[in-house]
């Protein structure tokens, strides 16, 4: 289990590093996601690695697992809620 959480957390956290570092360097997701909104749902989402990682090193591997998978339907949540709140056309 706990090389299983370590394949789900180590791309994870590669992407929001990413991500971080491309904003930061002036290059936004995409043009209707504002910088600061990526740069703070990718720093959520390695805080909540971080809380993973605890929780695999103290033996609890499985809910280290579903953390990660929690860290990537928070990322989409924020981009999927920022995207409709800009949506022009509603049909």
């Amino acid at each position: 289990m706990k090389i299983l959480f370590w394949l789900l957390a180590v791309p994870t956290g590669a992407l929001a590093a990413l991500v971080v570092l491309l904003n930061l360097a002036g290059r936004p997701l995409s043009a209707a996601t504002p910088i600061w909104l990526s740069v703070l749902a990718a720093l959520a989402v390695l805080a909540l690695l971080a809380g993973a990682r605890r929780l695999a090193i103290a033996g609890r591997p499985g809910l280290a697992g579903l953390l990660v998978v929690g860290s990537w339907l928070l990322f989409a949540v924020v981009l999927i809620v920022n995207g409709l709140a800009r949506q022009r056309i509603w049909n």
